[in-house]
Parts: C-alpha cells; structure tokens; sequence
C-alpha cells in the first residue's frame, strides 16, 4: 500500500508562529493582524511549491481562462484567506462571539433544533474551525468525525476538547470503526457532524463541479440513509474584512439508498456540491480544497 501523502498541515504551523498572532492579535487588532496575514502569505505562494501545488486544480478550475500573474494572486488570495479565519478561529475561542445563522427554509430551522438527531454536513470553507466553538447542538450530543492533525500545534481535536464549551461535542477520530461509532449514535437520537468535501474514502463518487467530474465523499448521506435521519449541508461565510460571519444552513435532504448501491446518493451529494460551487462563485477564495478532486483515482 503507498504511503498517505502529508497534508499541508502535518508540516505547517509552529508554537512560536502561532504565539507571534496571538501577540499580534492583542496588541494591534484584527484588521492589521489581517494584513500582517496577507504579507506572511505572498512569502508562502512565492516560495511554498508543495503548498501552490495543492491549490492550483480548484484555481485552474474556478478560473480556467486566468493567465500566470493572476493565477499567483488567487493562490495568495487563498493562502491569506485560510490565514485569517484561523486567526478569527483564535478571536471566537477567546470571545464565543455569537455567529448569524442562515437558513435556506423553515425545514432546516426545525431540524437544527430537534432532538431526533441529524447530520451536519461541513466543508472546508471559510472559516469552519471558528464555527466550530458557537454550534449550537440543542439537548443533543454532537460527535464529529475529523481527522487527527500530526501537527499537534494545530491540532483541531486538541483545541476543541481543550474547551468548555464543547462538554456535548464528542470528537470522533476517523478510521477503522468511526462510521459504525456514528451510526450508533445516529440511532440514540444524537446529532453527527463530517465533512463533505475532501474526499480520503476507497470508493467515493464522481459528481460535475466547476464544470468537470469530481470525487466527492459519501460517508456522510450512507449515515443519514442508512439511519433514516435528515441531513442538513453547512457553509460559514465570511466578507473577508470584518470579524464576524455567517452560517448557512442548507434545504434538508433525506437521502435514501436502494440496497448497498452507494450510486443511488449521487442526487443528494450533486445537491450538496451545486451548493459548494454557488458558494465557490460568490466567494471563491475560501474554498480550501487542497486537494485534486478532480484527478483519476487509482
């Protein structure tokens, strides 16, 4: 079996850059933390080549008639994006500053505040690790499924369990049993999280996004399926200058699957990733990708 190649996480971020934003941050404010960020960056789309590598299929994607120089900008752009919400993700841990919730209908509204259980579907879009300190999870038990950080300056589970406020939030590695881990839970009436864009499954699905087929991830929608239980997809948004953000919440969908055929969620995850690509139009450099989702898997 090859060797999982390392995120741009495993080898990024340190304690004393990350002390050096924390100081920063206290004394100057976020706006010229925002363009510190910004400087920072240039250095690391000019001289970071596994780092532009990993951001260059959804750039060539998003904006395949762009020549070299704004190529460069928008993979900076990215970069200092992906910079500034981990440093709003410092501002929300400090402050639980309260997040705007957008619903796409009265549905959603309702699920998020039941106690039947349902699955939150994130993506790695705008500033989703700061989110992820004002969920509100109602009487029910959150368990997220996230990858555990090598890095562990950076690692999210670590931080997270590390707060008060996330005494109803249960972090759930993935790996070998998570899924079935989630299903139980699912079938206790509690609420699950997992990420629907990335995509590290054996056998994902090829769905159109920025016009060419893409994998995606389906462990989220066989849950929902297999548990008869919503889902509900969730963006947070940022305008990219101010400290606050939003949170949208997207239409239900009851995914349903004839048998074990996993083909049979292709609808309800094209929904999910029209969503995604609306998102990607509007504020295209907040998608935080990293990968090629687009490339022939093996």
């Amino acid at each position: 079996m090859a060797q999982e190649e390392k995120r741009l996480s495993d080898t990024r971020g340190n304690k004393a850059g990350i002390r050096f934003f924390q100081i920063f941050l206290k004394l100057f404010g976020f706006t010229h933390t925002r363009i510190m960020v910004w400087i920072i960056t240039f250095f690391y789309a000019l001289f970071d080549r596994s780092a532009r590598k990993k951001v260059l299929p959804y750039v060539k994607h998003r904006f395949p008639e762009c020549g070299k120089v704004m190529e460069f900008y928008h993979i900076w752009a990215i970069f200092a994006a992906q910079g500034c919400t981990l440093v709003l993700q410092e501002i929300y841990r400090q402050t639980g500053g309260m997040i705007e919730v957008i619903y796409e209908d009265e549905e959603s509204r309702k699920i998020r505040y039941s106690t039947d259980g349902f699955v939150v579907l994130y993506s790695h879009f705008g500033p989703w690790q700061a989110s992820m300190f004002n969920i509100d999870v109602s009487q029910n038990r959150l368990n997220v499924m996230a990858q555990q950080d090598v890095n562990a300056n950076i690692n999210k589970m670590g931080v997270l369990h590390r707060d008060p406020r996330m005494e109803k939030i249960t972090m759930v590695p993935a790996g070998p049993g998570s899924l079935t881990y989630l299903q139980g839970a699912l079938n206790e009436h509690e609420n699950v999280a997992i990420m629907g864009d990335r995509c590290h499954e054996t056998n994902p699905v090829k769905v159109e996004f920025l016009g060419a087929p893409a994998y995606f991830p389906v462990a989220g929608f066989y849950l929902a399926a297999r548990a008869g239980s919503p889902l509900l997809s969730m963006f947070a948004v940022w305008n990219g200058k101010s400290q606050t953000f939003k949170m949208e919440l997207g239409t239900a969908m009851y995914p349903q699957m004839n048998g074990r055929d996993r083909n049979s969620l292709i609808p309800y995850i094209q929904q999910y990733v029209k969503k995604l690509e609306m998102l990607c139009m509007k504020y295209p450099h907040q998608c935080f990708l990293l990968e090629n989702v687009w490339e022939e898997k093996q």
